[in-house]
């Protein structure tokens, strides 16, 4: 009988292309793609007869949906497969196989996306929207695709898995995935490269078709188109979540809630939207040319009357709803005056009215990677009860990869991609603790299904905990900076406190002001740090008006932090200057409240030169951004 072969399949380049984004449709068009295209490797592999260690993928959605090959994939919502396969082959020419089957699926995606660029750009042929400019851009469209998406895979048949990581991760280290080779891909020119990555030279053009000539044309080299269109490819009738649209949840739950008592202002709103050239430009480009010339008929109609906000909810663009455009002010203000005079001024809708904030989070199990490394190597060496339980954690991971997209579109959320344990998503910052809480919740209830026990056994005892990071920007922020920012709190921050288990967040608020934040996920005793629970529990006081934290005690401890911190030598110290100046701040309580005692306690480190108290007043200003205070 033939050795057996053990091979680790990766993809890549996944970093470059991601962060190449200007959309929140184009990360969730890169990170999907990546997933689809390991789903046809593995799909192929399959049908060879490869074995396919992990990650399991018998009861993944998206792997279902390829296999079914009918090109339906209405019960998908991100990319759930990762960018390495780990498998057990008899010949290793079927390797050979899959590099010639690759190119094939790329070059169908291309057309793919060519034909429904066409389809969402005003409807047109081909030749009449899509300029493909000349023989030599053609070269450059398969130059671009042949050297751009790379598999990379090592193999062995005396080696284990643990080995070929550690020749792939070397290898990872100097092999570097190229943007193009091609001589016909050389752009010195700027305005002959992509609009969206700026390092390839342009292939498709997409023109501008419509009445409105504040449009302008949007050259893409081959590789982002298909990343522009991949979103309209899989859900062709659904509108994807801008950035805007997830700062705006809290503005847009207002609205539906009163809509009847403004009724008069929303259509006024839309009215204007209707005949200015430049919020009709924003509409359009927010809810595609299909739903605006609906909008256009219901609102020539002159006899539509919505019953509720939903009706009109397609319709509004949020970019406009936060800028200072008159009737944009007017709607603002005749909400904020409604919500008052309805819910009272503690109701938790105000301080976002007019704030388009949102967070992005990456989250990742601590210490799964060195788990299933263990659980394989035991399994290699003959031992059946690691490798059952290696399975049995594969598919609990999978079970909470495709599952995951519910908590967060409960909390209005957006997925972007849920690879095992590994995800990342988009949030209102209202919501972002919540949603932490309730996905570490589910990841541990699918986890148990497995054998607990048994695993902390292999850890030596360790907890099997999930760790978060999340940016809070502007809704215009640029989001290669938000995502950059969100897996730099998760890997730089969040991973590296003892224990993990930890939310790391960082408010950029703009101009300068910046907020850090460092959070226990599961509370763990004599820890330093809060854990979300209590967090959110003052939080929550905060908005009823039981506790206050004035703006003026948190600028007060911030001035004069330089000084103080190397003056005072333990948490007595710290507590007794706080609470002086709580009590003497306007507008607060004359006793400092027993919550934001055990804050200042549990944010002091002490050391030689003094006693760092900064994540408490990172702390209190998070919280005053939570509840209220100004952008």
């Amino acid at each position: 009988m033939a050795n057996s072969y053990k091979a680790i399949i990766e993809i890549g380049p996944i970093f470059d292309y991601v962060y190449a984004t200007r959309k929140a449709r184009d990360l969730w068009g890169a990170s999907f793609l990546f997933s689809y295209l390991m789903g046809e490797v593995a799909h192929f592999l399959e049908n060879k007869g490869v074995r396919i260690r992990r990650p399991a993928l018998q009861n993944d959605q998206l792997f279902a949906a390829i296999k079914k090959g009918n090109g339906n994939f209405s019960s998908v919502h991100a990319g759930t497969i990762p960018d390495s396969l780990y498998c057990e082959l008899q010949d290793p020419d079927v390797l050979k196989e899959l590099d010639s089957h690759f190119q094939t699926i790329l070059h169908d995606l291309l057309e793919k996306a060519k034909k429904r660029m066409s389809e969402f750009y005003g409807g047109k042929s081909i030749q009449d929207n899509i300029d493909f400019q000349d023989l030599n851009d053609k070269m450059a469209e398969e130059a671009q695709l042949n050297d751009y998406f790379r598999l990379f895979y090592v193999y062995s048949d005396t080696k284990d898995f643990d080995e070929l990581e550690q020749a792939s991760f070397s290898r990872g280290r100097i092999h570097e995935f190229p943007n193009t080779k091609d001589e016909t891909n050389t752009v010195g020119n700027k305005y002959e490269r992509c609009l969206l990555c700026g390092d390839r030279k342009q292939v498709v053009i997409i023109k501008n078709l419509r009445p409105d000539k504040n449009f302008t044309d949007e050259p893409l080299c081959a590789i982002c188109a298909i990343k522009r269109s991949m979103f309209g490819l899989i859900k062709v009738e659904q509108a994807f979540s801008s950035t805007t649209k997830v700062a705006s949840v809290k503005a847009k739950e207002a609205l539906e809630a009163h809509f009847h008592s403004l009724q008069s202002e929303i259509m006024a709103f839309l009215q204007k939207q209707r005949t200015d050239s430049q919020l009709r430009k924003n509409l359009i480009e927010e809810i595609g040319v299909k739903k605006y010339r609906k909008f256009q008929e219901k609102m020539e109609s002159g006899n539509w009357h919505p019953k509720n906000f939903s009706e009109v909810e397609e319709f509004i663009d949020f970019r406009n709803y936060f800028s200072r455009d008159d009737t944009a002010t007017k709607l603002r203000n005749a909400l904020k005056e409604v919500v008052k005079n309805n819910s009272g001024q503690t109701s938790d809708y105000l301080p976002w009215l007019e704030r388009p904030f949102y967070a992005m989070v990456a989250m990742d199990a601590d210490g799964m990677g060195s788990l299933l490394r263990n659980l394989g190597s035991l399994a290699d060496k003959g031992n059946k009860e690691a490798a059952d339980l290696a399975v049995d954690l594969s598919r609990c991971l999978g079970d909470f990869a495709n599952h995951v997209h519910a908590v967060i579109e409960k909390n209005h959320g957006v997925l972007f991609y849920a690879g095992g344990e590994d995800v990342l998503f988009m949030i209102h910052p209202a919501y972002l603790i919540q949603t932490v809480q309730e996905i570490s919740e589910d990841f541990h209830s699918r986890i148990a299904k497995a054998n607990t026990d048994k695993i902390q056994k292999i850890m030596d005892g360790q907890r099997l905990t999930i760790s978060a990071g999340a940016y809070i920007c502007f809704h215009k922020h640029p989001l290669k900076l938000a995502i950059q920012g969100a897996h730099h709190q998760l890997d730089g921050v969040a991973k590296q406190q003892p224990g993990k288990n930890t939310l790391a967040i960082q408010l950029y608020k703009g101009g300068g002001e910046r907020a850090n934040v460092v959070l226990k996920i599961l509370p763990e005793s004599g820890s330093e740090h809060y854990s979300v629970e209590k967090f959110n529990q003052i939080v929550d006081k905060v908005n009823q008006g039981t506790v206050s934290i004035p703006r003026g005690f948190v600028y007060k401890l911030s001035e004069e932090y330089e000084v103080f911190s190397t003056v005072m030598k333990n948490e007595r110290d710290v507590l007794n200057y706080v609470t002086f100046h709580y009590q003497k701040t306007r507008g607060a309580r004359k006793v400092m409240p027993s919550e934001l005692q055990e804050m200042v306690r549990k944010s002091c480190n002490c050391s030689a030169g003094g006693i760092d108290y900064m994540p408490l007043i990172h702390r209190l200003y998070f919280i005053r951004f939570l509840t209220g205070d100004g952008a």
